[in-house]
């Protein structure tokens, strides 16, 4: 009775996917689920199969391989740790349940066959990357991205500065001062939970006492520690759009931040106001339109949220495959529009 809940549950959650496109709301969807025989796939196919009358829609399965003991461990761990599932068991608990979960996945998976359509393997997260009939945007868009991700823990910082042309501002000067700053800080202190990390996976189980932690810090921020000062700070990614006073700031950043590397990218840019685009009076500025324009809406000559959407896809890809921190600058409209991405 449960697997038969559990599968009409799944079919009514890929009808509204269906529908999402029947309506247009969009280009591609996910459905997580556990497509893990054929069966369950052969229904998805025919469905959307069925659906394709009102939308085309192509269906490409995602199958991700893992037989690396040393990434198994660490996706274990992070998975016990962060998931609401595990909140009530200690950790070996978790670990024994989730490994158990994974056993009875194992013993009624089926790999996905050439004789099933299109699809993409992972190995391995992405080491390895196999596609079997896969075509158009999949090729362009959806293959470098599954590429591109990891699981790497790295911050990743989102700075909407004031649009501008001037090579520098006082406001921009001061602000790119104080961002380097608050920059330096976050190195500094990822540095010291890096180290507190490694000393705690390497020593003993009290190591993660109050007292442990104060004495790790001052091993790795003290300049005269001795060894523990020359960790190399981590690389920084400053990626920015290519307006001068954006550029400006972020070569004060550059300057001033070790192992700091800057790419300026057309992509991160404003989105182009066409013929509205020289109007800068305060009641312009008040009455600005974007706030009510659709999705889809475009300024005459100019942009939509969409072009500013798909041009974004190059520096997306850029932020989600670098394992470095990194620092986008850029004006707001840019930077809301990953700040959605990422929530």
């Amino acid at each position: 009775k449960a697997k038969a809940e559990r599968e009409a549950i799944a079919m009514q959650c890929l009808d509204q996917l269906l529908d999402w496109f029947a309506n247009d709301e969009g280009d591609v969807a996910i459905f997580d689920a556990t497509n893990s025989n054929r069966a369950r796939r052969q229904a998805v196919v025919a469905r959307a199969e069925a659906a394709s009358k009102a939308a085309r829609v192509n269906v490409v399965f995602i199958e991700s391989i893992c037989d690396d003991s040393d990434l198994l461990s660490s996706n274990m761990l992070a998975k016990v740790r962060s998931s609401p599932d595990f909140d009530c068991m200690d950790e070996a608990t978790a670990l024994a349940d989730l490994k158990e979960r994974i056993a009875n996945y194992e013993s009624a998976y089926e790999t996905l066959g050439d004789d099933e359509g299109a699809y993409v393997k992972l190995y391995n997260i992405s080491s390895k990357v196999t596609a079997h009939q896969v075509f158009g945007r999949m090729t362009k868009s959806v293959v470098p991205y599954l590429m591109s991700i990891h699981v790497a823990p790295r911050p990743v910082f989102l700075c909407a500065l004031i649009p501008g042309t001037a090579v520098t501002t006082d406001i921009n000067e001061e602000f790119a001062r104080k961002l380097t700053s608050w920059i330096i800080q976050q190195q500094r202190e990822r540095r010291v939970s890096d180290h507190l990390v490694e000393e705690d996976n390497g020593g003993d189980e009290g190591t993660d006492s109050g007292a442990g932690k104060e004495a790790g810090a001052a091993a790795v921020t003290g300049e005269e520690q001795g060894s523990a000062t020359e960790r190399p700070v981590p690389t920084l990614r400053v990626l920015t759009s290519t307006q001068p006073a954006v550029l400006a700031a972020a070569n004060v950043v550059a300057a001033a931040v070790p192992e700091c590397s800057v790419a300026a990218q057309s992509g991160l840019n404003p989105i182009s106001r066409g013929s509205n685009g020289a109007a800068s009076s305060a009641a312009a500025i008040i009455e600005d339109p974007l706030a009510s324009m659709g999705f889809h809406e475009r300024f005459p000559g100019g942009e939509s949220f969409a072009d500013l959407v798909r041009r974004l896809e190059p520096s997306l890809l850029d932020i989600e495959a670098s394992t470095d921190p990194v620092l986008i600058m850029a004006t707001s409209t840019p930077c809301r529009a990953l700040r959605a991405y990422a929530l």
